[in-house]
């Protein structure tokens, strides 16, 4: 039940076509598992002067589900490194709360080893932002991090999913409580210094995470920061729609190192 409430990997399939620019990359996570990454060349000869971003997915699918993301910021012109979490995609071993960080935590010296000398950013989607948080939080060489809806913590984020599924709201925070452990809560590492600066954002018409929690997220980080909320937008798709162009300034304006109000 624990893990049906956070991880929801999917295989790629032998048939999948690999887009254009796909560079593909083997690794090995802090325990030894075997990760699948992918490195996209930005389209723009500003590329290489600008930061290059670790994006740590969201949690239904694959790189190859969430491909759009990637290929706005690789046309956005930003090299992009992405990774499959262990059980994802290609990637071996089963997915865990602890193992999940510590993929995020060699995808970054992977792309350090890439791209040695570079500036680094990173931006979490959904499952993604909360490891995200806790890598910004710990390595001193992140100069800029996204986190695009960000919940506050495991238990209450899973405790939230139960409602959705029909379990009474008397009862949801009871089960929560008694099935998913403390640990690893990005709520826990936002006072942490120092912190790069950060953009949050979060759609007012989310039903994974709910408005009001990623903007606590944004409002108790204590590095620099910027809130974008993105009225009536689900969960994800800030690439696209009435505000997509508005996301893009936001995140051109944290990765030239300009943290403001949109």
């Amino acid at each position: 039940i624990v893990s049906k409430l956070y991880f929801v990997p999917w295989p790629i399939y032998s048939d999948y076509v690999y887009p254009e620019g796909v560079e593909k990359v083997n690794f090995k996570s802090l325990d030894g598992t075997l990760l699948n990454g992918w490195y996209l060349h930005g389209k723009s000869p500003l590329a290489s002067k600008r930061p290059v971003i670790l994006y740590v997915h969201g949690n239904a699918g694959n790189m190859a589900a969430q491909w759009f993301q990637f290929e706005f910021l690789m046309n956005w012109g930003y090299d992009v490194f992405t990774f499959d979490y262990r059980g994802f995609g290609l990637s071996e071993g089963r997915p865990s709360r602890v193992g999940l960080w510590e993929d995020t935590q060699a995808a970054f010296q992977e792309m350090t080893a890439l791209q040695p000398g570079r500036r680094y950013a990173v931006v979490g989607f959904s499952m993604g932002a909360p490891y995200s948080l806790l890598l910004a939080a710990h390595e001193t060489r992140i100069s800029a991090s996204a986190f695009l809806t960000c919940f506050t913590s495991f238990q209450e984020i899973g405790i939230y999913t139960l409602q959705n599924w029909g379990v009474p709201h008397w009862l949801a925070p009871v089960l929560g409580r008694l099935l998913v452990p403390s640990g690893l809560d990005p709520k826990d590492f936002e006072n942490s210094k120092p912190l790069p600066p950060a953009l949050f954002v979060q759609g007012t018409g989310d039903g994974n995470v709910p408005y009001a929690m990623g903007e606590k997220m944004a409002n108790d980080y204590t590095g620099p920061k910027t809130f974008l909320p993105m009225p009536n937008y689900p969960h994800g798709d800030y690439f696209k729609g009435p505000m997509g162009e508005i996301f893009h300034q936001a995140l051109d304006r944290l990765f030239a190192g300009k943290v403001g109000a949109p």
